[in-house]
C-alpha cells in the first residue's frame, strides 16, 4: 500500500518522469539516450522557452 502510494505521488508530481522516458519504446528507435541531466534540462527549456503568457 505504502510502495503504491508512493508510486502515485512519483507520478504526480513528474518525479518518475525520467524513468518513465527509459520505459518508453519511442525511446529506443532514436538511437542516442539522454542523460538524467540532459533530460530534466529538455523539460525545462521545453516549458520556459516560449511565450508563456496570453497577450
Amino acid at each position: 500500500m505504502i510502495k503504491s502510494f508512493w508510486s502515485f505521488i512519483r507520478t504526480l508530481s513528474g518525479d518518475n518522469a525520467y524513468e518513465e522516458y527509459l520505459k518508453s519504446p519511442k525511446t529506443w528507435h532514436k538511437g542516442k539516450l539522454l542523460s538524467r541531466g540532459e533530460f530534466y534540462q529538455k523539460k525545462i527549456d521545453e516549458k520556459w522557452n516560449k511565450i508563456n503568457r496570453c497577450c
